[in-house]
């Protein structure tokens, strides 16, 4: 683990002074510099913690650094807050992304296939990027729908992408059957995020899916 080992918990010390101090990163860049040169997944992991508040300081140099660890394991996009991250970096570095984001999908790993679903997603509300996301989801199963549907789910409910984000979810409903998924369908509901007369289409489509037995309960609650 990054942060427990020795000079993982040293990294870390740094970083929480680097919030507060521009200072100590000019002080310290020789060293980081080194330390970007270690072969150590685990150490380059850890520095992603320096280079979050060195973004604020040096936003060039530290977006660099950040997408060479990136590159150099795509497993490091694991990093707690790569999401949005990789949404800054995105329009000029648009290929890279691309490939780390799709790398970290079609992994095993359920951490990696969580934050590269729900930025696939961002990116494609804000961005426009990935073409039709009701033909990328509609290609997986629940585990990468999930994280997918999420965000669709929270962006719903942000009036500037809200029409944008009710298509796609007009489309996907017709297909959805997957249990799992109930609740987050249902938090429509139980959340009140749909309005019963602008959303009439997308609540007809819900109460008539494949899942509806599982909605019901929301719905009534939702009334």
């Amino acid at each position: 683990n990054a942060i427990n080992c020795t000079r993982g918990r040293a990294i870390r010390s740094l970083s929480d002074l680097l919030w507060t101090n521009k200072d100590i990163y000019y002080q310290n860049k020789e060293k980081i510099d080194q330390l970007l040169k270690s072969e150590n997944t685990y150490i380059k992991y850890a520095i992603l913690y320096l280079l979050w508040p060195i973004y604020n300081y040096d936003r060039e140099w530290a977006t660099g650094a950040i997408l060479d660890i990136y590159e150099a394991d795509y497993r490091t996009i694991g990093f707690y807050d790569s999401r949005q991250m990789l949404c800054l970096c995105y329009e000029n570095n648009t290929q890279l992304i691309n490939s780390l984001l799709f790398e970290a999908f079609n992994s095993d790993d359920d951490r990696l296939i969580r934050i590269s679903g729900a930025t696939i997603v961002e990116l494609n509300l804000i961005k426009g990027a990935f073409g039709d996301i009701y033909d990328l989801y509609s290609q997986y199963d629940k585990n990468h729908r999930k994280p997918m549907l999420e965000m669709l789910i929270v962006y719903f409910n942000v009036n500037k992408f809200r029409e944008k984000t009710k298509e796609i979810l007009n489309k996907i409903i017709r297909i959805e059957d997957d249990r799992d998924n109930e609740f987050l369908w249902g938090r429509l509901f139980s959340d009140k995020l749909v309005d019963p007369v602008k959303d009439k289409e997308l609540i007809e489509l819900i109460l008539c899916s494949k899942i509806k037995k599982n909605i019901i309960g929301h719905f009534s609650d939702y009334i």
